[in-house]
């Protein structure tokens, strides 16, 4: 897990405001928010239905790396039928018609700018069709022979049955340049995919298990999860290389005895922190998008996730892409038809499977 891995998605209405606590008023009156890619001018962007677009974004003169864009902004779309950004603020155009992406900084909600998005319907596939039916032309060329009978043969009333096969050839040729016509428009109709949307129930709470184990970042880590998950007084059950701990959150830090958690791991030289916490089924889902540096697995509904990014996970030696709905109710969408491999949520969310029409 030394990698970096991209920092918490989730959804708008469970998103968690990193601390910004330690700014100072007149950073926060400096903060500045713009967008330098070369296709957008003057606030204005264009793009073709099924098209995508990674913003590059500037903070306060600074340019952002996209996988730290979550921590330092906020994507909003006006319009997700016609165009949705997503946490990392990669917009996917969806249809034709206009939207407004709104980038807000954290620091300060007064820094803000908004881009318009014109996305064009794609272009129509008739052109195609033009081509493949010109051939058709050739056709009055198979005639040339019919001049040709009354050279060879003297007498006049012969050249009527050169003429007759003439006649015959028009008629079946027809039709064969017409058949890769309609195959052509069954082939252009687009391609259909399936995606598995998981939705999380509203129910009695379940036992979630968090495993840390990169000491550099984890007490952030940890007072990230319990800011979203928890209130000030909440405890949870703490393991430290499997001995056993009961740590309170105070609202601010998740603390064992007085001292920060980060602080006891290190003086017990442990390499693995388990955090274990009773979460509306709700919230739990939400979980699994909370992939920071030090997060090693995540365990809920007796059902291990690992090798966790922003975009993908694990369950046991299955692959999984994915990505949070964060314009919607905060559903995880996974790619494909993953219902029966996925079933083991069936006890926190709503498992449904669904056609998407497959992006450019």
């Amino acid at each position: 897990m030394k990698k970096f891995a991209k920092s918490l998605v989730v959804a708008t209405a469970l998103a968690v405001t990193l601390s910004t606590a330690g700014a100072n008023t007149a950073e926060a009156a400096k903060a500045s928010v713009t967008v330098t890619n070369k296709q957008v001018k003057k606030k204005k962007v264009t793009l073709t239905a099924g098209k995508k677009l990674q913003l590059a974004v500037k903070v306060n003169g600074k340019k952002v790396k996209t996988k730290k864009l979550s921590k330092k902004v906020t994507f909003k779309t006006s319009k997700k039928k016609v165009a949705t950004v997503s946490a990392s603020g990669k917009i996917t155009a969806k249809k034709k018609g206009t939207a407004k992406i709104t980038i807000t900084s954290k620091a300060n909600k007064k820094a803000k700018y908004v881009l318009k998005v014109t996305v064009k319907a794609k272009a129509a596939a008739t052109t195609q069709q033009a081509t493949t039916q010109a051939p058709t032309t050739e056709a009055p060329s198979t005639q040339a022979p019919s001049t040709q009978a009354p050279s060879t043969q003297a007498p006049a009333t012969e050249a009527p049955k050169t003429e007759a096969p003439t006649s015959e050839q028009k008629t079946s040729e027809e039709p064969k340049t017409e058949a890769p016509t309609s195959e052509q428009k069954t082939s252009e109709e687009p391609t259909v995919e399936k995606k598995t949307v998981v939705t999380a129930k509203d129910s009695e709470n379940v036992t979630a298990k968090i495993t840390f184990d990169d000491a550099a970042t984890l007490q952030d880590d940890v007072n990230q999860l319990a800011s979203f998950v928890a209130k000030k007084g909440s405890t949870f059950d703490v393991e430290l290389d499997g001995q056993a701990y009961v740590a309170t959150y105070d609202g601010e830090n998740v603390m064992i005895n007085g001292k920060k958690l980060a602080d006891s791991a290190k003086a017990k030289d442990a390499k693995e922190v388990t955090v274990k916490a009773n979460v509306k089924a709700d919230k739990v889902v939400n979980l699994l998008p909370f992939a920071p540096k030090s997060v090693k697995t995540v365990e809920f509904a007796n059902t291990v996730f690992s090798d966790i990014t922003a975009e993908s996970f694990k369950i046991g030696d299955a692959d999984f892409e994915y990505s949070v709905d964060v314009n919607g109710n905060g559903a995880i969408v996974v790619k494909g038809d993953k219902a029966e491999a996925l079933k083991v949520l069936e006890t926190v969310a709503t498992i449904e499977v669904a056609d998407v029409q497959a992006e450019e």
